[in-house]
């Protein structure tokens, strides 16, 4: 837990990228998502299939917003995660992802 308090930018990309998982308007993921849910809804799929499509949307919704809470939210006590520290080669490859991810959106 605590990830944001030692690695803040890491911890803005993370959020953002969660967000564009799950379908969140204006990113990457809401225009791709939205695109898959219409075609089943407009097409001629039967009932199990729509569950389905519906089962994995709910699901990734759900893991990602676990995953925000143990790594942002959750107190573990003194064996947090507070010792990382961020580094240039790490952050520069997921500036450019997430540049990617905003504007391949639109």
């Amino acid at each position: 837990g605590c990830l944001n308090i030692s690695c803040p930018v890491t911890s803005f990309y993370f959020i953002r990228a969660s967000l564009a998982l799950c379908g969140f308007p204006f990113l990457s993921g809401f225009y791709s998502r939205d695109i898959i849910l219409e075609l089943f809804f407009m097409g001629g799929s039967n009932f199990f299939i729509l569950l389905v499509v519906f089962g994995a949307t709910i699901f990734t919704l759900t893991y990602s917003v676990r995953l925000i809470y143990f790594i942002f939210f959750n107190n573990i006590g003194s064996r947090g995660l507070l010792n990382l520290a961020e580094h240039i080669g790490m952050i520069s490859p997921i500036s450019l992802l997430l540049i990617i991810s905003l504007f391949a959106g639109g």
